[in-house]
């Protein structure tokens, strides 16, 4: 019993982590239980997801990115087709049950990160707010559509080493052992390797790859221009080998990885100007919709609710004062953490500087205010990482075009959850306060356990909403699978649709169904809504012409005006629950 206790005290493992592993498990626990109860509603995307996942399990395939675009690397699928294999099933559950594996290690990166950057205390909190969340966070965690848990996970973990290689640094590589040097040089090949898997991943994770290039250059320069740098650009370089293998392979560069990103800022500007939306629509998008919307704010208000959005009339105040509110206490959390630590940054440097210019001498710092100087900087560098990628955001059309869906892209945001909280738990204690301040100590404690409190009853309310909202998830379940039977019963294995259904019946149906996504005027869509080239050969070749179509969508209206003018005998039409289905005798267009 003596020698266990020993080794855990020897791991610094002790109450605390205790605490963290059982809240893990709590809420791997409540996720495993929303997937299994078909919790949140699936989509095309997550539909692209499992078919990649399905054709590296069963059909020998290998795709680096994404099905359909030169970017967002194809983790998930992998992930997912190794479950396929073990669990003996390719269903969306097996699919879905690695990115609650990939969520389990970024609650413990994030524990381990928040212990290494300010206190056990804090990380267990951190864990715990992290374990909840509203529908906008967990349905990121729970949906692979490619890109969110793992990014995550890999974020936390470029921190965590890059940390420890700035906190142990040494002078000079004459003061460590032949086998320190090595697990150093082990450390930054599996750093590099961490951010070539990043990019590859997301190129979202750049503006936190940055900070941690510049606090490594700061603190370990050294090392970088030395073999050590070299184990890190090795790693970088294996880590992003499938996207340098594919741009290298590809015939046409339009669908490289640089091609794709033109694109999408090309088409998203054009759809800017066509809306008539401005550089103070992204502004109001991110700060009113997407920073609440990715951090947890719940309930919140439609986009319509909003200036700069729809009809500007009908903006409601209360919307505007709460998520404005929510994110006004974000940029003053964010701004204190940053202060204290470019306080503590400046008041070492400042001492140094005056005992320098006292003694005339090089004097170096003590081992403390050192770590100190280390420990700031790095809290710095997540700070700064969490300010670039809004300012990248907010210069982003998607910021104004659909700021709800698109805040997705601040999803990293999460990482540095415990650096916004560290001013309400300690953060002020760090500093020198006052005395005629430290009169007001107790009522700002009070104040500071009634924001921390508001805080985790937010995230908590977010994951009993979410509770509330299995039903209809379930009946939505229903619906699809209901369609899908139906239209085997009408032999209907060949379909023309839209985006949103083409990819998620043929993932569901187990691809006894294959479609090609139509436009909204009922001509074949780019391959940025046909992802899977095969699909669109078949239904060439097919010599039955089914369309199905939800109710309301354009298509089904512009399929109606069609039709308008075509004899009935021609085509036969069904009603499937939210869908109107129709077999023509010919192929439109």
């Amino acid at each position: 019993m003596n020698t266990w206790h020993g080794h855990l005290k020897k791991l610094n493992i002790g109450l605390y982590e205790f605490g963290m592993v059982t809240l893990a498990i709590m809420a791997c626990l409540l996720r495993i239980a929303f997937i299994a109860l078909h919790y949140p509603t699936t989509n095309s995307d997550e539909g692209v997801m499992g078919l990649m996942a399905r054709h590296i399990a069963y059909h020998g395939q290998w795709p680096i990115f994404f099905y359909g675009q030169g970017y967002m690397g194809s983790i998930e699928a992998y992930i997912g087709a190794l479950l396929f294999h073990i669990m003996g099933s390719s269903s969306l559950f097996t699919l879905r049950l690695g990115l609650i594996f990939i969520f389990a290690l970024f609650l413990l990166t994030m524990y381990f990160l928040t212990r290494q950057l300010y206190n056990r205390s804090l990380a267990l909190f951190t864990t715990l707010l992290l374990s909840l969340g509203s529908f906008d966070i967990t349905s990121h965690q729970l949906k692979a559509f490619g890109g969110g848990p793992e990014m995550l996970f890999l974020i936390g973990i470029i921190f965590l080493i890059a940390n420890k290689l700035v906190f142990t640094a040494p002078v000079q590589n004459s003061e460590i052992t032949r086998k320190e040097r090595w697990q150093r040089w082990m450390l930054y090949a599996i750093l590099g390797l961490a951010v070539g898997v990043g990019i590859w991943s997301d190129l979202l994770i750049i503006p936190f790859i940055a900070p941690v290039g510049l606090l490594l250059l700061i603190f370990c320069r050294h090392e970088v221009f030395s073999k050590a740098g070299l184990w890190a650009v090795l790693g970088i370089l294996i880590g992003i080998a499938p996207v340098i293998y594919y741009n290298l392979t590809l015939s046409n560069t339009d669908q490289s990885t640089l091609g794709a990103m033109i694109e999408i800022q090309s088409s998203t500007a054009t759809q800017m100007a066509q809306q008539h939306l401005t550089k103070s629509t992204q502004l109001s998008g991110t700060l009113f919709i997407s920073i609440p919307t990715i951090t947890g704010f719940n309930p919140l208000c439609s986009k319509i609710s909003f200036p700069e959005f729809e009809n500007h009339n009908s903006a409601s105040l209360h919307c505007v004062v709460e998520h404005g509110g929510w994110t006004l206490g974000y940029s003053l959390l964010w701004i204190s953490a940053i202060l204290i630590s470019a306080f503590i940054i400046w008041r070492i440097w400042n001492s140094l500087r005056q005992s320098r210019y006292q003694q005339k001498s090089n004097r170096h710092l003590p081992y403390t205010e050192q770590f100190l100087l280390k420990l700031h900087s790095a809290r710095l560098c997540l700070l700064i990482s969490a300010a670039l990628t809004i300012f990248v955001y907010i210069n982003n059309p998607a910021s104004a075009i659909e700021p709800t869906a698109n805040a997705r892209y601040l999803l990293n945001l999460l990482i540095v959850t415990p650096a916004l909280l560290w001013p309400l738990w300690n953060g002020f204690n760090e500093i020198h306060i006052p005395v005629t301040i430290q009169r007001t100590k107790k009522p700002l404690f009070i104040l500071r356990v009634i924001l921390l409190c508001f805080i985790l009853f937010v995230y908590a309310n977010g994951t009993i909403g979410m509770v509330k909202d299995i039903s209809f998830s379930q009946k939505a379940y229903q619906k699809q699978h209901e369609l899908i039977h139906n239209l085997l019963q009408i032999g209907a294995t060949h379909v023309y649709t839209e985006y949103w259904t083409c990819y998620r019946i043929a993932f569901e149906s187990n691809e006894k169904i294959d479609c090609v996504s139509l436009t909204s005027s009922l001509h074949i869509a780019s391959h940025r809504e046909n992802r899977y080239p095969p699909y669109t050969t078949n239904l060439k070749k097919a010599s039955d012409f089914v369309y199905v179509f939800p109710i309301s969508s354009p298509q089904a209206q512009t399929m109606a005006q069609k039709l308008k003018l075509i004899n009935k005998k021609y085509y036969t039409k069904y009603t499937f629950d939210d869908y109107f289905v129709y077999r023509l005798n010919f192929r439109l267009n």
